[in-house]
């Protein structure tokens, strides 16, 4: 009701439309003036960011710069000189997270700046080691306009090339020297020369997704590839064991055998509901006696109940007619008929209870029949694909390897 108008009269319609055509002109405007003053802040060298980058903190004297953290730069300058030395980003992080050192979230919350990220994010991570490994802003050079919020995608964010950053050397004092850099690029160029890039890229996607979790600390698997004699071989890895194993007892397992052991459960499954004499086609065979049982009694019940709300019904015509040719008294005749309406009303609850009972008898009769179905027809499956597991399983936990049985318990939970 900003402008004033009432949707129900029909008479300003016209005049809602234009006015809505000129407040959207109007936003337009001001969201193009609104990008291009930050455009030519970014040209300037001023900072747009709403949260400063790990390793420094906001300059007393100029709101657009920003100093160097002692405490946080210490810990960026290791990062460097850890992954300069060979030592991956992955043993980076789990050595962060052993040594009990706060990661960028946390340490903006604990001095005190505004930082909103999910609370589960409190460990170091691989991921967050190599954004800081790769982000220029530790060499001295402000990096803006990296990332494009579409028309209208207020939660979508598209990557912007990097020959198209807005970059402005010498805007704050650099962390990482040219020694450092130097010997970083090195590591880096070493590092690619060894690794097996071509077969990684070949390797097929995995089949599984969020179903599979671990069972000591609930978080999802995460896909990997591990290098065997016949080639990598895709794996799932409890991501907080890998950040910190003092943080979970965590668990890994091949997709391999995963598939093994689901594959093995339906076809258990499969032998508890059939034998040699039951095919796919007749569930109807396969009920159990006693729910078939309860079927009849609950539909006799219900008949019976309906025969007598049908004498009932008729007791109370009777009861009219021998008012009117008996001359029966009107408080004998309104008790009467009180008491038979009162134990109509029972019975109907009686047969309305009785039917709910029967409905939902025959849908769990339904729902069985289907469940042995899908059992007896997943059982033939030779091997799983990303629809037939979103088909079949609700959740899968997969608890750690016992290292003394080398057996490795896993919990699945099924859809049907």
């Amino acid at each position: 009701m900003v402008d004033g108008a009432d949707t129900s009269v029909k008479g300003n319609k016209k005049a809602r439309q234009i006015n809505g055509l000129v407040n959207q002109w109007y936003l337009e405007n001001l969201s193009d003036n609104i990008k291009a003053t930050l455009k030519l802040k970014r040209i300037r060298g001023k900072y747009t960011g709403s949260v400063l980058p790990y390793g420094y903190r906001p300059d007393p004297d100029d709101i657009n710069c920003f100093i160097i953290d002692p405490v946080a730069a210490s810990v960026v300058r290791r990062i460097w000189e850890m992954h300069a030395g060979g030592i991956g980003a992955p043993t980076i992080a789990r050595t962060l997270n052993e040594e009990g050192i706060p990661n960028p979230t946390s340490y903006a919350k604990l001095t005190g700046y505004s930082w909103h990220n999910r609370p589960s994010s409190s460990l170091w991570s691989a991921g967050c080691i190599y954004s800081i490994l790769h982000n220029e802003t530790y060499l001295g050079t402000l990096c803006q306009g990296r990332q494009l919020t579409p028309e209208g995608q207020f939660h979508s964010k598209k990557n912007i090339p990097k020959d198209q950053w807005v970059r402005t050397v010498g805007h704050h004092p650099a962390i990482i020297d040219d020694e450092l850099l130097r010997r970083e690029l090195k590591a880096r160029k070493e590092a690619g020369a060894h690794n097996l890039h071509e077969q990684k890229k070949n390797f097929p996607p995995g089949i599984f997704g969020k179903e599979v979790r671990c069972a000591s600390c609930g978080k999802i698997l995460t896909k990997g590839k591990t290098l065997r004699k016949t080639g990598y071989e895709r794996t799932l890895f409890c991501p907080t064991r890998k950040k910190s194993p003092s943080h979970c007892k965590g668990a890994f397992i091949s997709e391999k055998h995963l598939e093994s052991a689901i594959l093995h459960e339906l076809k258990n499954l499969a032998d508890r509901y059939s034998d040699d004499r039951v095919q796919i086609g007749i569930c109807q065979d396969a009920q159990s006696a006693d729910l078939i049982q309860e079927k009849n009694r609950l539909k006799t019940a219900v008949e019976l109940i309906e025969k007598d709300i049908t004498a009932y019904e008729q007791r109370s015509r009777d009861l009219y007619l021998k008012r009117a040719t008996d001359g029966m008294s009107i408080d004998d005749f309104n008790s009467a008929l009180s008491r038979i309406r009162n134990d109509v009303d029972k019975l109907r609850l009686k047969s309305k209870r009785a039917s709910s009972e029967l409905l939902h008898l025959n849908e769990s009769i339904a729902a069985e029949s289907i469940r042995m179905e899908t059992i007896l027809k997943a059982a033939d499956f030779n091997r799983l694909d990303k629809t037939k597991v979103s088909m079949l399983i609700e959740s899968v936990y997969v608890h750690k390897r016992d290292p003394k049985s080398g057996t490795q318990a896993i919990d699945i939970t099924w859809k049907f």
